[in-house]
């Protein structure tokens, strides 16, 4: 499935911070946190990112990366 500027976005922002939050790319990106977090979800489904340790403590891991 091919990614759109937002997903690329988003995933550019992941690899640049790790630790950023849901809410720090919304922001970012000038989307809604509820959008942001339906394409984590999309990314997490498709084997992209995926997230290590705690919510409150951990890091999203860029799986793919190019």
């Amino acid at each position: 499935m091919p990614l759109n500027d937002t997903v690329n976005d988003t995933v550019n922002l992941i690899k640049a911070n790790p630790k950023i939050t849901l809410d720090e790319l919304a922001l970012k990106l000038g989307k809604s946190r509820r959008t942001v977090t339906r394409i984590i979800k999309r990314l997490q489904e498709e084997s992209i990112i995926s997230r290590k340790g705690s919510d409150k403590t951990g890091y999203w891991e860029v799986k793919n990366d190019d």
